[in-house]
């Protein structure tokens, strides 16, 4: 028997971030959360465990987090783009 709570709970499909929205991570934050770089990335959770190996990560922090220079790299930016 399935719970009714489970059945009732609605999954939120989050969008990728828009322009506007990016611009201001990159403007106030050194680095992102995983969930917050699958989001940027329009990736998901299977390809981030697939290419996690070649991507940068801080971790010993309680959560990983991924620098937000890292994040430009393979989002196809220059790191010095914006500032």
């Amino acid at each position: 028997m399935v719970c009714n709570s489970l059945i009732n709970r609605k999954m939120k499909k989050e969008t990728k971030y828009t322009a506007e929205q990016w611009e201001e991570l990159k403007k106030n934050r050194i680095s992102l959360r995983v969930p917050e770089f699958l989001r940027a990335a329009d990736w998901s959770r299977s390809k981030w465990y697939r290419h996690r190996a070649k991507i940068k990560r801080l971790d010993g922090y309680g959560r990983e987090m991924i620098p937000i220079d890292e994040a430009r790299r393979v989002l196809g930016e220059e790191v010095g783009e914006a500032n």
